[in-house]
C-alpha cells in the first residue's frame, strides 16, 4: 500500500510540474526596440550636453541624486525625454564633480523599452582658445596660436574636412586653400580626450582676384538625366562643362548660362563631369562632379 502511495505522488508532482504555470513568452514587439540606447555626451560651456543617436527611438534620461536623510543613498530621477536625433543640455552641474546617468530607448509605436545604458561624466568646463590668428594671403591660409596652455592640442578644419593636428611649439602654420570662394576656417581645442569651444571664421574672395571654377554645384538626377546648376560668376564670361573619358577631357559644350542637362550614354551606369569658368580668355582649374543612375 505503501508503494502505491509513493507512486501516486510520484506522478502527482510530475503533472504539477508539467501543468503548473509557465513564464509568459517573450513579447514579440520586444524586437522593435534596441538593446541599449544610442547616445552621447559632450562637455559644453554650459553643461553637459547629451544627444539621441537614433532615427526612430525617444531617449528616457535618468541621473544619479543624492538622498541626504540618516544615511546618504543614491537613486535615479527622470531628467528628460529627448526626440529622436535631438540634445538636451543638462545645466544642473558643477564643475568638478562626477554625473551618472541612465538611458532608455523608448518605442512608442509599442510601448517597449530596451535594456538601461548608464553613462559617467565628469563636468569640467571646456577650454577655449584665447589668442589665434589666422589670415588669407593669396591662395594660402596661415594660423598661429599664441597660447596652448591648457589644451593638449588643437585640430584644423577647412570647408569642414581635417586638415592638420596643431600641438605647442608648432608656430606658425600655413596651407594652401581650396579653389572656392567661401572658406570656412574651425580650430577645435582638446583636453582630455574631450573637445574644446571652437574657433569659427570664414572667409569671402572676390571672384575677380583670381580665376575660380563653378561654384556651389548641385545636381538633380532622374533616371539617366542629370542637371547640374551652379552660382553665377561676376566677372566670368562662360563656362566649359567636359565629359572624362578613359582620363581624356571631351569638351560637350560652352555656355554662358549656369545650368546644363546631361544624359548618361546607355550601358554606363556613372560619368564624370568637369567644370570649368572662363574669364578674359583664360580658363579656370578643373571641378570634377560625379554623377550616377
Amino acid at each position: 500500500m505503501k508503494t502505491v502511495s509513493n507512486i501516486l505522488l510520484f506522478v502527482a508532482i510530475i503533472l504539477l510540474v508539467g501543468c503548473g504555470k509557465k513564464d509568459n513568452p517573450v513579447p514579440k514587439n520586444i524586437f522593435n526596440t534596441p538593446s541599449l540606447a544610442d547616445v552621447s555626451i559632450k562637455l559644453d560651456i554650459d553643461g553637459v550636453r547629451l544627444t539621441n543617436n537614433s532615427d526612430n527611438h525617444t531617449l528616457f534620461v535618468e541621473k544619479e541624486r543624492v538622498v541626504k536623510n540618516l544615511f546618504f543613498r543614491y537613486e535615479y530621477e527622470r531628467v528628460t525625454l529627448i526626440a529622436p536625433n535631438m540634445s538636451y543640455l543638462d545645466t544642473d552641474v558643477i564643475e568638478g564633480r562626477e554625473y551618472l546617468y541612465r538611458f532608455y530607448a523608448y518605442n512608442s509605436m509599442d510601448q517597449s523599452y530596451s535594456k538601461p545604458t548608464t553613462k559617467s561624466v565628469r563636468y569640467e568646463i571646456p577650454v577655449r582658445i584665447g589668442n589665434i590668428s589666422s589670415k588669407i594671403v593669396g591662395s594660402t591660409l596661415c594660423v598661429e596660436i599664441d597660447d596652448m596652455r591648457g589644451m593638449d592640442n588643437v585640430t584644423f578644419y577647412l570647408n569642414g574636412n581635417f586638415v592638420y593636428e596643431y600641438n605647442e611649439g608648432d608656430g606658425k602654420y600655413c596651407i594652401d586653400i581650396p579653389s572656392t570662394i567661401m572658406i570656412d576656417f574651425k580650430a577645435v581645442p582638446h583636453r582630455k580626450g574631450s573637445e574644446g569651444v571652437p574657433y569659427i571664421k570664414s572667409f569671402k574672395r572676390d571672384p575677380s582676384d583670381g580665376l575660380f571654377p563653378p561654384q556651389n554645384i548641385k545636381v538633380v538626377q532622374t533616371g539617366s538625366r542629370s542637371i547640374l546648376s551652379w552660382d553665377k560668376l561676376k566677372g566670368y564670361d562662360e563656362y566649359n562643362i567636359y565629359v572624362d573619358k578613359d582620363g581624356k577631357q571631351e569638351l560637350l559644350t560652352t555656355t554662358v548660362a549656369t545650368i546644363f542637362s546631361y544624359s548618361i550614354p546607355k550601358g554606363d551606369e556613372c560619368a564624370t563631369l568637369k567644370l570649368s569658368s572662363v574669364k578674359g580668355g583664360e580658363e579656370s582649374s578643373l571641378i570634377t562632379v560625379a554623377i550616377c543612375r
